[in-house]
């Protein structure tokens, strides 16, 4: 699945797009998950693959119900994914 994502994500910058959003919440409903998943893929892939200087990053943090704590929390965890 990591390489698939790769290279998806390469194909995503060779096609001249480059900007990327996400969000600690976006993988959080799936059973399992914590939130900040879909962040971290995107940090390895931006770590291993070279295009860091080739993308815009967005991200934020946000609760859902009682994951208010997780959010102020993660506020700047972004920055270690």
């Amino acid at each position: 699945m990591k390489q698939l994502l790769s290279v998806l994500l390469d194909a995503f910058v060779d096609a001249g797009l480059e900007f990327i959003d996400t969000a600690d919440v976006y993988s959080a409903w799936v059973p399992g998950h914590v939130g900040g998943e879909s962040e971290t893929v995107i940090g390895n892939w931006l770590k291993n693959s070279g295009m860091r200087n080739k993308v815009v990053l967005a991200t934020k943090s946000g609760y859902v119900g009682e994951r208010r704590r997780f959010a102020e929390k993660t506020a700047y965890s972004p920055f270690d994914r």
